[in-house]
């Protein structure tokens, strides 16, 4: 789970977990993710694969469909420097992973 000012996102790469800040309890099993911000009563629910989200413990990340905005906002965090994208591409989504099999 990550907490960044008004916005609460969670990523589940196995088990489950209930997402219950009030009285509505959402339950997210592994492959998925939530996004919700303070005071917006909308969940952004989907996908992601349970390998990515712990990614960042061997050293990679992984991105798949994320917003630009999101990518600088999470090398940021893990590297402790500032990481700017340009506001002309920020809602660009980065481009989705290859479904393998």
């Amino acid at each position: 789970m990550l907490r960044e000012g008004r916005t609460t996102a969670v990523q589940v790469a196995e088990g489950a977990v209930i997402y219950n800040p009030d009285s509505t309890a959402v339950r997210l099993d592994a492959g998925r993710t939530l996004r919700a911000i303070d005071g917006d009563a909308l969940l952004a629910v989907g996908n992601i694969s349970p390998a990515s989200v712990a990614g960042w413990k061997d050293g990679r990340l992984i991105y798949d469909g994320q917003t630009m905005a999101e990518v600088a906002a999470d090398l940021a965090r893990w590297s402790g420097q500032p990481v700017r994208v340009d506001p002309r591409v920020a809602e660009q989504r980065f481009p989705r992973r290859a479904e393998s099999g």
